[in-house]
């Protein structure tokens, strides 16, 4: 996990800050964007190993992002951060993970 990036995308500066923060205590580098479109976009130029997500996020839904990045990576964990509605993952399907 050491040399391992991840990418992070929120909506919240200040929540991002901290999950980033949090991310990187546990040993990940941590790629951090608050705009999904910049977010989708390094998600087809650059190789991560997980997607991590904030409940606040802004400029489009969690499940249609979760859509992109399965399209773009269809094998990469994708987990969320926060208490979301479960029911809307429907057609995205579900997310590898939630956390509080």
């Amino acid at each position: 996990m050491v040399d391992s990036m991840v990418l992070l995308i929120g909506g919240s500066s200040s929540r991002l800050e901290t999950l980033k923060n949090a991310l990187q205590q546990v040993g990940w580098k941590v790629a951090a964007s608050g705009n999904p479109k910049e977010a989708l976009g390094a998600l087809q130029k650059n190789r991560y190993e997980a997607v991590f997500c904030d409940q606040d996020l802004k400029g489009a839904s969690i499940p249609g992002f979760l859509s992109f990045t399965r399209r773009i990576h269809p094998n990469m964990p994708f987990y969320i951060f926060g208490e979301v509605d479960r029911s809307s993952f429907k057609v995205s399907g579900d997310p590898s993970g939630f956390l509080p």
